[in-house]
């Protein structure tokens, strides 16, 4: 496995409910280092950014924790809504919910992928579930006809394969970010769709929130955000409104949603009041 890259890990989580629980803290931590960094497939299913293949007794040989602990404190991680377990009688899928928020999607992640692809010996690619091979969706609007990156445009969107969802996705966004996305690489703005179409989301309706977030810059024009900044900034609007979601819910409540505006809000003036 390469051991580049890395994760945020924010001195608040010492604040964090499970942060003196020593097991539990440990394996979150493991989940969130072996997850997938990008989408792949793995004996003919789609593994997605933020997801990870793995079982009990994986878990317990990776981490030295016993099978017991380490079921207690899935437990504990799926009670606090830190992960969601699909769980089958060879193998659980379990996804980090706010994946995005420890290794946040850069505007550039996409050349910095496909370059770390090209230095790979041919032959000995990855074999695991949690490094996957380049998606054939990852691919698709890369390069022209003349093996030249191209930028994102309709006909992206015409020679891309995409789930009804993905679908919705893109046209919300190209309704109320169009003119930007058109700016950014093709690569990057497909990689942007499939991350919010991605089971990290599950509780939001993201078409909703992508028209919410353009609101708000329409209400705040001196924080509009450039062509780089719009991946950064709808996933951490997407974060946010996946923490604001109740259980069961898409989107969550008026008072929800009301609650990530300010949010928003509070954090954009902190931001500027830094300089940042």
């Amino acid at each position: 496995m390469p051991h580049n890259g890395y994760i945020k890990v924010f001195r608040k989580i010492t604040e964090w409910e499970w942060y003196t629980d020593s097991k539990t803290k440990s394996l979150f931590l493991h989940l969130l280092l072996k997850a997938n960094h990008k989408e792949g497939r793995w004996r003919g299913k789609t593994i997605a950014r933020g997801q990870l293949i793995t079982g009990r007794s994986s878990l317990a040989a990776q981490t030295g924790l016993s099978e017991r602990e380490v079921r207690t404190a899935l437990k504990r991680l799926e009670s606090s809504r830190e992960i969601a377990i699909k769980a089958t009688n060879k193998f659980s899928l379990i996804t980090l919910v706010n994946y995005n928020t420890y290794n946040p999607l850069k505007a550039d992640d996409a050349q910095q992928d496909a370059q770390q692809d090209a230095q790979q010996t041919p032959g000995k690619r990855p074999t695991n579930a949690q490094q996957t091979p380049t998606n054939k969706n990852e691919e698709e609007g890369k390069n022209g006809d003349n093996g030249k990156k191209v930028f994102f445009s309709a006909d992206t969107l015409a020679g891309a394969t995409l789930t009804i969802r993905e679908e919705i996705i893109a046209v919300a966004l190209v309704k109320r970010f169009g003119g930007r996305v058109e700016q950014l690489y093709a690569d990057t703005v497909l990689r942007l769709i499939k991350n919010l179409a991605s089971p990290i989301y599950a509780g939001v309706d993201v078409p909703a929130q992508i028209e919410r977030a353009a609101i708000w810059e329409d209400a705040n024009p001196t924080r509009r955000k450039t062509p780089r900044g719009i991946s950064k900034f709808l996933t951490g609007w997407m974060d946010r409104a996946q923490n604001s979601a109740p259980r069961g819910g898409a989107g969550g409540t008026y008072e929800s949603n009301r609650t990530l505006l300010d949010q928003w809000e509070q954090e954009e003036n902190e931001r500027e009041k830094n300089g940042g």
